[in-house]
């Protein structure tokens, strides 16, 4: 079940990776060019809310149109007979957390774009910890099987997110995440989503091999 569940963690890390990687580069450029037009900093405020929230609302519809296609999925991604019941437990999880993960991917690369590699690296670490804890609990304690493995990764993803949320809060003077500063403009859209789209080729080429 995990193993035919595997492509689905690659579209939400394609789905993250577009806002991520598209919204980190546009604010990598706009905060060298605050150094000489301050009023460039504020711009950052709307990429930054751009990228996360939009990881999030994406990642909501697909993970509902998942949901509502719950078993035509499972069939793509090649259950067979003995395998679908527990693919159907495995993806219908991982599946309710789609956003929350698409969320950490993308603020991930948030993190990287502030120059904090270590802050990065370590928001990852307790995503794996805490999946590895989760795992425990809900695995060997529970007993709860494939399904408990893809809550521990949800749970896990929620852990990363919640730290780099505070880290960012606490430290950064450009980002926020505030749904004001949210906006479709196109002069954010399309640099976001004209880097972004290579990550999400290279994620695709990934999933097909």
């Amino acid at each position: 079940a995990i193993t035919f569940g595997t492509p689905l963690l690659g579209i939400i890390m394609a789905v993250g990776g577009v806002f991520g990687v598209g919204g980190s580069s546009l604010m990598s450029r706009l905060l060298g060019a605050s150094e000489h037009d301050p009023s460039q900093a504020k711009e950052i405020k709307h990429v930054a809310a751009f990228s996360l929230w939009g990881a999030i609302l994406t990642g909501a519809v697909l993970g509902a149109l998942g949901l509502i296609l719950l078993d035509p999925l499972v069939a793509a991604l090649g259950a067979d007979a003995s395998a679908a019941a527990a693919t159907r437990a495995y993806v219908g999880v991982m599946l309710a957390f789609v956003p929350v993960l698409a969320a950490a991917f993308a603020l991930e690369q948030i993190v990287r774009s502030e120059g904090a590699a270590r802050q990065a690296m370590t928001g990852m670490i307790i995503s794996t910890v805490g999946n590895l804890l989760f795992d425990v609990l809900f695995i060997l304690v529970l007993h709860w099987g494939v399904a408990g493995a893809a809550l521990a990764i949800g749970l896990g993803g929620v852990a990363s997110v919640a730290y780099w949320l505070v880290w960012l809060h606490r430290t950064s003077e450009n980002v926020s995440f505030a749904p004001r500063w949210f906006t479709l403009r196109g002069d954010i859209v399309r640099p976001v989503f004209g880097i972004g789209a290579s990550e999400l080729v290279q994620s695709s080429f990934l999933i097909v091999t």
